[in-house]
């Protein structure tokens, strides 16, 4: 039988009207919704402009949202990238290198035409989860 549960912290942008979870935790996996790089107090965009910085607001807020999972960046076994502008392709890639160790997880790249408003670049992923959250 399945289980779920949906995760909420405020370490992450709230979710857009009651429309989605920021993730959803079901068979020992935690499936996170897409992030951008907002201030999780503010709402305003981080970096406007450098998709490195942004690539990095949006890894931190996926570690907050799997830490309230019981999961955490280690875990990450799925990542998919949406691209706003190809030409930035290698830029993103080069922050990128500085997460997951050696065993970095599957990923899919989509560049995108559009994405929201001064954003470069979105990210979800899925994990395992790994410590008893209740």
């Amino acid at each position: 039988m399945s289980s779920r549960r949906a995760v909420y912290t405020s370490k992450a942008p709230k979710p857009l009207g009651g429309l989605l979870s920021q993730a959803i935790v079901a068979n020992g996996f935690v499936f996170t919704s897409g992030v951008i790089a907002s201030d999780p107090e503010t709402g305003h965009m981080i970096g406007e402009g450098d998709i490195q910085a942004q690539f990095h607001q949006c890894v931190k807020t996926l570690g907050a949202i799997l830490d309230q999972a019981g999961s955490s960046l280690g875990d990450v076994v799925d990542v998919t990238l949406m691209v706003a502008d190809s030409s930035q392709f290698a830029s993103m890639n080069e922050a990128y290198k500085g997460y997951w160790g050696d065993i970095k997880p599957a990923r899919m790249t989509i560049f995108c035409t559009e994405l929201p408003p001064k954003s470069l670049v979105e990210l979800k992923c899925v994990a395992v989860v790994t410590k008893s959250k209740m």
